[in-house]
């Protein structure tokens, strides 16, 4: 019982790190996007949330200063319970 019980929480816990991964991986994405529209004159942020969009994940907060743009998204994770 205690190995099931161990089994399951990595299963879950390795869940969770590759959502985070993914996460990481669109945010990263979704600022490159954003940072090369800002660069030719354009909606860095519309670009953002476009390009996360696409990956399943959703920009919560955006800020395009001058050329630096940060991106803050966020993503549920679905448990099996």
């Amino acid at each position: 019982m205690v190995c099931l019980s161990v089994g399951w929480i990595s299963l879950l816990a390795s869940g969770v790190v590759a959502s985070q991964h993914h996460l990481d991986a669109a945010a990263d994405l979704a600022s490159l996007a954003a940072a090369a529209r800002s660069q030719v004159g354009g909606d860095g942020c519309a670009a953002a949330r476009e390009v996360a969009a696409g990956n399943g994940v959703q920009v919560v907060a955006c800020a395009d200063e001058g050329g630096d743009v940060v991106v803050t998204a966020k993503d549920t994770v679905a448990l099996p319970f």
